[in-house]
């Protein structure tokens, strides 16, 4: 038997990169997928593909900084699909920018979504595996940027780093529920935001805005760049039996460029 067989997942941000690449990965273990993003369209050629592996889908548009809409996208699994068994908060948004440079409206559009998005996620879909009565599993997307500040990234890092912060104090608030609440910090991963926001810190460092010591990524053990699949294997075995004994856990998917 697949690990995730008869299990619902609801997916944000799953329109493409490590969003679509989990929601397929979980697909071919089994599980029906609720996908969402800001676009619908966006996720209906995902859902077409969970689709032809014999899999059920719904993909609805959701602004993932917006609790109603995180209310009804919990609302809709659970009529549509008849229950929720996975959380995965992955919707986010980027920004590389000086630190002196960072807007209040920079810092609220990333806290709001990467932040305040997992947030509301954590509680609507945890208050419905609640009424379930038989526990869940909620997937939080942090960041290897959450681990340490850098320059470029201060807003956006921070953003990462309570994330982490916050799967820790859901882990300890829903456990007694049967509830696990882990959390994974890729490194560089070959998506377009991965991409992107590599391109533009090597840009303004080339550009002498910045020092380029301070924005070397550190070297990485294995492959310099991941593969969004690397990070959906990861996160099927934390939404499969296989961890069922691993909460308040933020796992680094990064190929070693941070051990700890």
């Amino acid at each position: 038997m697949s690990k995730l067989t008869g299990r619902v997942a609801v997916i944000t941000g799953a329109g493409g990169g490590l969003g679509s690449a989990m929601a397929l990965e979980m697909a071919r273990e089994g599980a029906d997928i609720v996908l969402s993003d800001l676009d619908e369209s966006m996720c209906a050629d995902v859902a077409s593909k969970i689709q032809g592996l014999g899999r059920r889908a719904l993909a609805l548009s959701i602004d993932a900084s917006k609790r109603a809409q995180i209310e009804k996208l919990v609302e809709r699994a659970a009529s549509d699909l008849g229950r929720v068994d996975i959380m995965v908060n992955n919707a986010g948004v980027e920004l590389v920018k000086p630190l002196l440079e960072t807007t209040e409206e920079d810092w609220d559009r990333i806290f709001a979504v990467n932040l305040k998005g997992v947030l509301f996620g954590i509680q609507l879909a945890a208050e419905q595996m609640i009424r379930q009565g038989d526990g869940g599993r909620i997937i939080n997307m942090a960041s290897a940027a959450g681990r340490g500040g850098r320059p470029l990234v201060a807003a956006y890092g921070t953003s990462k780093a309570g994330v982490i912060h916050l799967t820790q104090s859901a882990a300890g608030s829903l456990g007694p529920h049967s509830i696990t609440v882990n959390s994974m910090c890729p490194g560089i991963i070959d998506t377009r935001m991965g991409m992107a926001v590599r391109d533009q810190i090597r840009a303004r460092a080339d550009a002498g805005e910045v020092p380029l010591k301070l924005v070397q990524a550190a070297p990485a053990a294995l492959h310099d760049v991941g593969q969004p699949e690397d990070v959906a294997r990861v996160a099927v075995f934390l939404a499969s039996d296989d961890a069922s004994y691993v909460t308040g856990q933020s796992i680094n998917v990064c190929g070693g460029r941070r051990m700890n």
